[in-house]
């Protein structure tokens, strides 16, 4: 493909033949922001973000809190006069258990060797050409982050591109996304989506002779014909509207009939946003900070006691108290008394056990699971503990599998056609100043290699392998079907245990070829399958030249038959079959003239 301005915006995004009036629609970032949607879905992107808490101005001692936007530092100042309930002081040890269930979700969909292979039938040249775009574009981390920030907010868009010939893919939050108009609304297909979002940008302010920081508005178009990114426009303080203007160099008029953007629901939901993974547990991910915060303070000021003294009040006051290994502390002989007061452990037991069980209530009805290290370890055994020990997770896990599943098959599936369709075709790019110029649509990708034997000189195959460098084309299929690996493939001692189960139902003979066997123990080691079955072929055919070289070299011992100079040749005193006997005779007692007795009775004497 050209550059991402194929048939660019230039100065023609008004003129009536590129179909973007669509583009211009009004749009009120600040009214957007302000809205009721953009703040629920803040609110529930906070949980995983870690600020939910940021707006409390009192730490958890009771301290106003001055200009203190993130939550770390906790810088404070004097104690608060009134009384603060704990619920509205910002918690000094909080869990963040939301983050927890959330990745721990991502990892249970879409995790390290978990992102589904691509898959199209009967077509393997565009199978590995949509493999390779995906691979190009780092499509599988892409997902990691699609999954993340959907499991957070509760819906996330995604949005692809050729960028002078490169696969792209961009991830986009939802709160930040404006559907104007859908293409298919059950299906959640959108024919015309707005980004939009403030950005600063730190300039030099020569009135003020300083840095300053600079608000801009960032809004970008999504239409079923082009792709349209606006220039940055600064932020009036007295909400006015922004000026757009058109980023020639990062629009397009693609008129291919698609958006070029996916809409994702986390879990579904009747409105346009799905659900996040810990819908519902606000509060109590709230009390768990708050919880484990008590906790953490009483087990700190239990680190420093309270020094009681039962000695005159007037005569303490008078002589002082000093406390430390370096000061002694006298009182008197009769009626006097010092001990230090301390928090009994019991307190904190209770504390950590209710702390726990708030803990295991959130999971539950998250009905997510995150073990601990040694459970794990403990289940490694077989896929079937394992699988048990992920119980809970199974059925949302699938539906989440479902849900992003579906969203890669629409991000795939018109990759594949357009490209099909564009390959063939001249188009016409504009460059900055508008000029026309006619341009080869190709792909930038990676060549692929196709393997080939290697011939010798008399045209058989020597054994080795060369390859072949190709171009990459979308090839001629359609349909894209997604492949999901295994989410607990068997472990070795599974892989032992069927092995032992089917060579003794079969008799002690072999269920898998040496081949598969060579293949299957390589990649368990990281190897290259194919790579090591070759080497294990060359192993043998040494071994076996080695063991011909030396019965050679032995020169025809006992048993041996005699040690042969050629390939077809006779050991030393053999003569072929049917030599005809020496005249006059029949040779020596106990010779092999190599005749039968019925030979010999009608061979004519010479």
């Amino acid at each position: 493909m050209p550059t991402r301005n194929l048939q660019a915006v230039g100065g023609l995004l008004d003129g009536p033949d590129n179909d973007v009036s669509d583009v211009g629609k009004p749009f009120t970032p600040q009214a957007f922001i302000d809205g009721k949607r953009y703040r629920e879905l803040t609110r529930r992107e906070s949980y995983y973000a870690c600020t939910q808490h940021d707006a409390k101005r009192v730490n958890f001692d009771g301290r106003l809190l001055l200009g203190v936007q993130a939550t770390q530092p906790l810088l404070s100042t004097e104690r608060m006069s009134a009384y603060v309930p704990l619920s509205q002081r910002r918690p000094s040890a909080p869990y963040r258990l939301a983050r927890a269930v959330d990745s721990a979700f991502t990892n249970f969909v879409v995790g390290e060797g978990r992102f589904p292979g691509l898959r199209v039938p009967g077509d393997h040249e565009s199978q590995d050409f949509l493999a390779t775009c995906a691979r190009v574009g780092m499509l599988p981390l892409r997902a990691m982050r699609a999954r993340t920030l959907g499991g957070a907010v509760g819906s996330v868009g995604m949005s692809w591109a050729f960028v002078k010939g490169k696969p792209r893919f961009q991830v986009h939050n939802a709160k930040n996304l404006f559907v104007h108009e859908w293409e298919d609304r059950e299906a959640l297909i959108p024919g015309h989506v707005t980004e939009c979002f403030q950005v600063t940008n730190e300039e030099f302010d020569p009135i003020k002779k300083g840095v300053v920081e600079v608000a801009y508005w960032y809004r970008r178009d999504w239409t079923m014909n082009t792709e349209v990114t606006f220039k940055l426009a600064k932020v009036d303080p007295d909400g006015g509207e922004p000026r757009w203007e058109p980023d020639v160099a990062k629009s397009c008029v693609h008129r291919d009939g698609n958006t070029h953007f996916v809409w994702i629901q986390n879990q579904p939901s009747e409105t346009i946003d799905g659900l996040p993974d810990y819908d519902g547990q606000y509060e109590a991910l709230d009390e768990l900070d708050t919880l484990l915060s008590v906790l953490v303070r009483g087990a700190k000021l239990n680190l420093d006691p309270t020094l009681v003294i039962k000695e005159d009040a007037i005569k303490v006051a008078r002589l002082g108290v000093k406390k430390g290994s370096d000061n002694a502390l006298i009182v008197d002989k009769e009626g006097g008394d010092a001990k230090y007061l301390e928090l009994a452990g019991s307190g904190i037991d209770a504390g950590l056990k209710l702390f726990n069980e708030f803990r295991r209530t959130i999971l539950e009805v998250a009905e997510c699971v995150i073990p601990d290290p040694d459970q794990v370890a403990a289940a490694a055994t077989s896929a079937a503990a394992i699988k048990a020990l992920y119980q809970r997770m199974l059925s949302k896990g699938g539906a989440l599998q479902e849900q992003y599943g579906a969203g890669f098959q629409q991000l795939a599936e018109p990759i594949l056609f357009i490209a099909q369709a564009r390959v063939q075709v001249p188009v016409t790019q504009y460059d900055t100043d508008g000029t026309p110029v006619e341009v080869d649509q190709s792909f930038d990708l990676p060549q692929r290699a196709d393997p080939r034997p290697v011939l010798g000189d008399d045209g058989e195959p020597t054994g080795d392998m060369t390859a072949d460098m190709v171009d990459r084309t979308p090839g001629e299929g359609v349909d894209v079907d997604l492949v999901w690996p295994a989410r607990f493939p068997p472990t070795p001692a599974d892989q032992a245990s069927i092995a032992t189960t089917l060579n003794t139902a079969a008799g002690g003979k072999a269920v898998i070829s040496q081949q598969t066997g060579t293949e299957l123990s390589a990649e368990a080691f990281g190897r290259d399958g194919q790579e090591e079955w070759k080497r294990v072929q060359d192993d043998a055919k040494q071994d076996k030249a080695d063991a011909a070289k030396q019965l050679a070299d032995q020169g025809g011992g006992a048993g041996s038959g005699g040690a042969v100079a050629a390939q077809h040749a006779m050991p030393p005193g053999a003569k072929p079959k049917g030599t005809p006997k020496p005249p006059g005779g029949g040779g020596n007692p106990g010779e092999d003239t190599g005749q039968t007795p019925d030979e010999g009775e009608n061979t004519p004497a010479p």
